[in-house]
């Protein structure tokens, strides 16, 4: 009997320890990527009528796949955008950072690097494709909560942007 239960608790240690170091495999995290953008994707895709904003809108993606950081600084964004926003003003918002423009139209993505990866964080380079258009996109990840989680979006390009920076700065005028 001793030597079952001591069988299983070994057997449970390597489990444990294993899935720790699976999640920290550039294969877990390409998986964990193509998840997260396959959720966020096909929300967006069967969702691109009229009324499908407000269908989006029930989702909240950021909580889902965005870390407490990301999150923390976008609460302040919406905190400010309350209180100084005008009538008719979107705020901060004049695009999407998910799908990397306005509207949407036959969403994709590919990874294209994994990078840096340590026990905490990691680089991932994504193409998403939206209208035909492919743009180039940096994600950094962070490991908190048991996973990965994206602690921004960086696009590169004529048009780059740094999207955590950007609501920095915007939070501080």
């Amino acid at each position: 009997m001793k030597k079952i239960l001591v069988c299983i608790l070994a057997a449970l240690l390597v489990a444990c320890a294993s899935d720790k170091a699976d999640k920290h495999s550039e294969a877990y995290l390409s998986e964990r990527i193509t998840a997260i953008y396959d959720d966020v994707f096909g929300v967006y895709n069967e969702n691109n009528t009229a009324n499908g904003l407000a269908i989006i809108s029930q989702r909240n993606f950021e909580q889902d796949y965005c870390s407490a950081d990301f999150n923390a600084v976008l609460k302040q964004v919406e905190d400010y955008d309350k209180a100084h926003a005008e009538e008719d003003d979107l705020g901060y918002y004049e695009s999407d950072y998910w799908i990397q423009g306005q509207d949407w139209q036959d969403l994709a993505m590919k990874i294209e690097s994994i990078s840096e990866l340590t026990e905490k964080s990691a680089k991932v380079r994504i193409v998403i494709t939206n209208f035909g258009e492919e743009t180039l996109v940096e994600l950094p990840m962070v490991y908190e909560r048991g996973d990965w989680y994206i602690d921004n979006f960086i696009t590169f390009g004529e048009y780059g942007y740094d999207e955590k920076l950007g609501m920095k700065e915007y939070i501080s005028y």
